[in-house]
């Protein structure tokens, strides 16, 4: 056996048992070459003596039986080739199928997530719309309301006023006839100053608590409204 051949060998075994263990196998591989040689030389020595075969026959013999091994190594080493591709196919092709396996599950758990971060996106900007309806809907409710109630604030003090106007005139008037009544004048008299001045301040104070009231159903209810809606 050469040394290309036990190099072919040593690489083969390499291929099959990987580097960790080939020093083991190697010299597992060692001992049973000594041993088979040592029994095909023994094997072969008795037999040369047994049929009388010179020297010449047994190395004849000792070539063929040689020849006939590295034939076995070679078809051993042939068929140690073809398991490797085989299983250097198969490990490829199955690293294939879980590479594209991953790289769907992952396009799928990709696209449930910006789906459901749409639909949630989607439900909040109708939630805060429907808010902001309700709100503005609650403002202007809140208006109309405080126009209502400053519109009749406004109508019953106009109504107050004008019986208030109506009870003061009647009662200036009776007092008139009544100093009238009288003889005397009018216009000297201290009763009938003193009404009309109480009338003038009576119409003036109500005017002025009219003034004042009026606002409420202005520009600070507007921003009352405002500050509300906000």
């Amino acid at each position: 056996m050469g040394i290309m051949e036990i190099v072919m060998i040593l690489v083969v075994t390499l291929i099959v048992v990987g580097p960790e263990k080939l020093p083991e196998y190697a010299r597992k591989f060692g001992r049973y070459y000594r041993e088979f040689k040592k029994i095909a030389s023994g094997a072969t020595n008795e037999m040369s003596k047994a049929l009388g075969l010179d020297e010449d026959e047994d190395l004849k013999s000792l070539t063929d039986e040689l020849k006939s091994m590295r034939d076995d190594m070679s078809s051993l080493r042939k068929s140690l080739n073809e398991d490797a591709d085989d299983l250097k196919e198969a490990v490829a092709s199955e690293a294939k199928q879980m590479k594209e396996s991953i790289d769907q599950e992952t396009g799928e758990i990709i696209s449930e997530l910006k789906a459901e971060t749409q639909e949630i996106s989607q439900d909040v900007g109708e939630s805060f719309q429907e808010l902001g309806e309700h709100f503005a809907q609650e403002a202007t409710d809140l208006k109309e309301s405080l126009k209502e109630d400053a519109q009749q604030i406004a109508s019953d003090l106009s109504e107050s006023h004008r019986e208030i106007e109506e009870g003061l005139e009647k009662e200036a008037e009776e007092l008139h006839k009544a100093v009238e009544a009288s003889g005397t004048e009018p216009d000297n008299s201290p009763a009938a100053t003193s009404a009309v001045s109480n009338v003038s301040d009576s119409n003036l104070t109500l005017e002025t608590n009219q003034d004042n009231t009026k606002p409420a159903v202005g520009p600070s209810n507007s921003t009352e409204v405002d500050n509300g809606q906000g």
